[in-house]
């Protein structure tokens, strides 16, 4: 057990997930679910990746209509998985306040059923690990 959570692997892993901000203070961390849905592993794991539903899905809070522009964002493949890093998005009410700004995401996809983002906005950042 680290940082209140157990991490598992179902087999020997092939590298050490990263968290290596997690100590940081700077960093807000939110834990996120667990949320009971109706669909597979990965079909979750691509749902979270695809920022490109926010505007007609998520409506006047990760998106609108009005802006439903991505900017183009860096992938890359790494040793220890997947990472898209700046990708910038608009969302109207970014921190529940009604205040909205264009926001950076960093998408990392570890193992096959594990995702990690980082939000940042305004300079400050918050992490979630699925």
């Amino acid at each position: 057990m680290q940082y209140g959570l157990i991490w598992v692997t179902l087999g020997i892993p092939r590298s050490t997930f990263r968290r290596s901000r997690v100590d940081e203070p700077s960093y807000r961390k939110m834990l996120c679910g667990p949320y009971l849905v109706n669909a597979s592993g990965p079909r979750i794991v691509e749902n979270f990746l695809d920022v490109g539903h926010f505007p007609f899905v998520h409506e006047h809070i990760l998106g609108t209509r009005e802006r439903p522009e991505i900017d183009d964002y860096e992938a890359e493949i790494l040793p220890d998985g997947v990472e898209a890093r700046s990708v910038r998005v608009y969302q109207p009410d970014r921190t529940a306040t009604g205040v909205g700004a264009v926001v950076a995401y960093t998408y990392r996809v570890p193992r096959p059923l594990a995702a990690y983002l980082a939000k940042e906005s305004d300079g400050r950042a918050s992490r979630c690990c699925c």
